[in-house]
């Protein structure tokens, strides 16, 4: 079995039907499909899932909310077996606010966990942001947590309108995620496609069950894979579901690709005698597009699961994934620390450098899909950090990363600041002003020498922490 124990969680589709088409979905969703599992059969999943020791649960689609009393259902079982849940929906139900809270009470009475809401440029051609600003209040209300997914191509203009709308929700996390050019978004043009292929893939630690009896490696990409492909775990058919989520823990490519991603298996079939004339492109679109070049190649497959396979291998990969589980769970893997402490400390870093370079190690936070890019915009502005930080914006390292509207808010706040640092070193501006950083260390004097200065949280003006050195 896996160290990163992917029995702990799965998604489960109650069906690939959804009111809208979008052009970038992964499964290929839409109104035109007919089948899908019965509310039996995906409670007798769900119990199969709890008795083989899945603790968390995602209820996808296609739009699950669709088939809200199956879901209400869904989540009272999840509830009595100690099943924790999240629902991605696209929120079509919270057009109308009377209905949003309607519909967020009868969940959180029901025992859900989470909700997942999505929305981008994909989703705005079939709704605009109303609805989702509805759930977002209406969970607000109910004390459900809630985040915004937001999917993004390269250089993507409609993600900072979108952002701005989200600026009086503070209490909403912002959640980015790269277009893959899987399902629907195949047709989409290359130069509107990312191209980030390096790091560990944590997709991959939760299979997928389909809503035609699969299970797959991870939630929505795998959908369309070959049966002869590791990505395709197996048939419930053939297999009980505990069986299945076993092989899916087990086999080595699967543990490969959670543990140093499509990368790690990039590496490690170059190094193979043989393989060294395989055909790997110049640019991949993406860390599911070079995941499926090499999956789909039979010979390869064959190949790395038995390179992999050797106990010297299964080692490594049991020590990364002792590191990547302790990182996940309560360590500088976890969303509060990416989102706390971990991402604090790489922006003053960042602002303190002199060269505008960024601090070794700062893509493990950069590249986090959790880091919210929109608070910390906020945050930064309203520190007076905006003016320490425009070198560091111009960074590449920072471009690959950011949305664009990160840098440009910065950018627009920097000039509205009044103090910022003109020595790095010290933390001081030439007014005497301390900056933020210093602020803990110049507290007890800045105290004594003057009045503190507001916190009011009114606006990024009024949130300055500037204090007198």
């Amino acid at each position: 079995m896996s160290v990163v124990d992917s029995r702990r969680e799965v998604a489960l589709m109650l069906t690939r039907r959804c009111n809208m088409a979008c052009g970038h979905c992964s499964v290929e969703s839409g109104p035109h499909v007919r089948e899908e599992p019965s509310q039996d059969d995906l409670l007798e999943l769900v119990r199969q899932a709890a008795s083989a020791g899945v603790r968390w649960i995602r209820l996808t689609g296609g739009e699950p909310m669709i088939r809200m009393p199956i879901v209400l259902r869904l989540l009272r079982e999840c509830q009595r077996l100690g099943v924790n849940t999240t629902i991605s929906t696209n929120g079509f139900w919270g057009r109308d606010p009377r209905a949003a809270r309607r519909h967020v009470r009868a969940l959180r009475r029901a025992g859900i966990g989470t909700l997942a809401v999505s929305y981008d440029r994909y989703h705005a051609e079939f709704q605009n942001l109303a609805p989702v600003q509805h759930i977002a209040r209406a969970a607000a209300r109910e004390r459900v947590p809630v985040s915004i997914t937001l999917t993004r191509i390269a250089d993507d203009p409609q993600l900072t309108d979108i952002v701005e709308q989200f600026r009086d929700l503070p209490f909403v996390q912002l959640r980015f995620y790269d277009v893959q050019p899987v399902g629907r978004a195949r047709t989409l043009p290359p130069s509107s496609l990312r191209s980030e292929v390096e790091g560990f893939c944590a997709a991959c630690a939760a299979p997928s069950i389909t809503d035609d009896g699969r299970v797959i490696a991870c939630n929505g990409p795998a959908y369309f894979a070959d049966e002869r492909s590791p990505l395709h775990v197996g048939k419930l058919r053939d297999h009980s579901l505990a069986e299945l989520l076993d092989r899916h823990a087990s086999d080595p490519i699967l543990e490969t690709i959670r543990t140093a991603g499509p990368a790690g298996l990039r590496d490690e079939l170059r190094r193979l005698p043989g393989f060294e004339g395989f055909p790997f492109r110049r640019r991949y679109f993406g860390i599911c597009d070079l995941c499926q070049h090499i999956t789909a190649d039979p010979g390869a497959v064959d190949a790395l699961r038995a390179a992999l396979s050797q106990p010297s291998r299964v080692a490594l990969q049991r020590a990364a994934a002792h590191v990547i589980t302790a990182g996940r769970q309560r360590g500088p893997l976890t969303s509060r620390y990416v989102n706390g402490a971990g991402a604090a400390g790489m922006f003053l870093r960042a602002a303190s450098a002199q060269d505008g370079r960024w601090p070794t190690g700062s893509e493990r936070i950069l590249g986090r899909a959790d880091l919210d890019w929109n608070h910390w915009a906020e945050y930064l502005g309203a520190c007076g950090l905006a003016r320490p930080l425009l070198t560091a914006l111009d960074a590449p390292d920072l471009s690959r990363w950011a949305p664009t509207f990160f840098a440009e808010r910065l950018r627009r706040l920097a000039g509205s600041d009044r103090c910022w640092p003109s020595s790095t070193r010290t933390g001081s501006c030439s007014k005497g002003w301390r900056w933020p950083c210093a602020r803990r260390r110049s507290r007890r004097r800045a105290s004594r020498a003057r009045p503190a200065m507001s916190t009011s949280t009114s606006s990024p003006a009024s949130r300055r922490v500037c204090e007198t050195a």
